[in-house]
């Protein structure tokens, strides 16, 4: 808990140092009176960077709106608009000196570190968030399982992404800007104390004595229609189908991992034997994501990366580490009281190209036999399993292949009963579908919704 302080408060000094060279680059050194040789439509320059008025305005217009949204209905002042205006320009400018400072020391952000930091350090929002929180706490296991889900949507992981590569490479940045200050736990404990130590309640008053026997509530038949039809929404059902699905998962196989294992110890060997780690990092196998980490904490890599990483010798080539990633092979380049700096280089998980082949040939094969077969006679021809699942318009999941959009476009739009699909793909799995049954978008009966009716009223 001390090293966050400590980390926040350094990073609280370093925005404010940057925030110090931007007003003197704007308000102190920029010729407001337009000789200074702007092309049209820049406003502004950091560093010989030209600042468009679009992107100011932008920054502007979404200041604006955050404090008009916290003032409604007052509107915002005079006073404000300028206070609005002159934050804009420091963002900008706040955000352009990171950016040149991150390019001129060649700070950038590897998969590795982006998918270990989306693991094990969420945004603030989402720490926040209900659907994360178990009794008021943070739940990693509810977060990690959330990221691990096929229902999330790409949009959602590619907004991560983009956080993660804007956050890392300067969260980097501070460490090596701040490298040389140090305060002690203490003072960063008033510090923290000052800034945070406050408390909110929120209660509900329970009176024993005012409460109110269900037995001594009626709801009349007439108060069950009228809420059934004045929600009618709530009681619409999609479209339903039952499908028999088999599912050809592309999960690497043991002998896959083991494969790779084999690789990781083999060009561990060819390095210590003299190979230049920086080719033996284009070799085949090796994942994108290897090459330099720059320096991290130990919190935020996997366990055992870390606990290998921080033990190793400085020049040390370690053993293959296996982490839910891959196999790692580390080299820590130097350390310091709490952090290390290291490349690596990663062998993912990923099926080898003999046992790629047999999958492909696999859904070849059940393909060829689904186009006269029913699919439990093509299943048991190939000794493979067939699964019950239910799809509806507005949830198309399989277990084993997670989303199945295109599959439920097929079951909707184009399939009759008894009809068997070609092979389907998606990210986690090949899968073929057969149509046992289709029910059309309806809604449930004032019968069947009138107990829970009965609750809501």
């Amino acid at each position: 808990m001390m090293r966050q302080m400590r980390e926040n408060t350094k990073w609280i000094m370093l925005v404010t140092a940057l925030a110090f060279v931007g007003l003197m680059v704007f308000q102190w050194g920029m010729d407001i009176t337009g000789q200074s040789g702007l092309s049209i439509g820049e406003i502004g320059s950091v560093n010989g960077t030209p600042v468009p008025y679009e992107a100011w305005n932008n920054t502007y217009q979404s200041l604006f709106n955050q404090v008009q949204l916290s003032q409604d209905p007052d509107p915002v002042t005079s006073q404000q608009t300028r206070d609005i205006e002159d934050a804009a320009w420091d963002e900008i400018v706040n955000q352009l000196l990171i950016q040149q400072e991150l390019e001129r020391r060649g700070i950038v952000v590897t998969d590795e570190e982006l998918l270990a930091a989306a693991r094990f350090n969420p945004p603030p929002e989402l720490r926040t968030n209900p659907a994360f929180l178990t009794d008021g706490f943070f739940d990693i296991q509810k977060y990690q399982a959330f990221l691990a889900s096929p229902t999330v949507d790409d949009l959602t992981l590619l907004q991560l992404e983009a956080y993660y590569r804007s956050v890392i490479p300067q969260n980097k940045l501070m460490r090596q800007v701040t490298s040389d200050i140090y305060f002690t736990d203490a003072a960063v404990w008033r510090e923290y104390q000052d800034r945070n130590e406050k408390i909110s309640v929120s209660y509900v008053a329970l009176n024993p004595a005012q409460r109110v026997d269900d037995s001594a509530v009626t709801v009349t038949s007439d108060e069950v229609r009228e809420y059934y039809d004045d929600h009618e929404d709530e009681f619409a059902l999609p479209a339903q189908a039952t499908v028999r699905a088999v599912i050809l998962d592309k999960t690497p196989t043991p002998e896959d991992t083991l494969a790779m294992g084999t690789l990781a110890a083999e060009l561990r060997q060819e390095i210590i034997d003299g190979a230049d780690f920086e080719d033996v990092l284009g070799r085949p196998g090796v994942g994108t994501g290897s090459g330099d980490l720059g320096w991290f904490t130990r919190d935020l890599m996997p366990e055992e990366f870390s606990d290998v990483a921080f033990a190793a010798a400085v020049g040390e080539l370690t053993e293959p580490v296996r982490t839910t990633f891959g196999y790692h092979l580390i080299e820590v380049q130097d350390e310091a009281e709490d952090s290390v700096q290291a490349r690596h280089i990663l062998i993912p998980f990923v099926r080898t190209e003999e046992s790629e082949l047999g999958l492909y040939t696999l859904a070849d094969s059940l393909e060829a036999l689904g186009e006269s077969r029913t699919i439990a006679e093509a299943a048991s021809t190939l000794t493979l399993a067939v699964e019950t699942a239910f799809l509806s318009t507005d949830f198309a999941f399989v277990a084993g292949a997670g989303q199945v959009g295109e599959g439920a476009d097929w079951a909707f739009e184009e399939a009759l009963v008894g009809d068997v699909s070609p092979v389907l793909e998606t990210r986690q799995a090949f899968y073929m579908l057969e149509l046992v049954e289709l029910r059309e978008a309806g809604a449930i009966s004032l019968a069947d919704a009138t107990g829970s009716i009965e609750q809501t009223v």
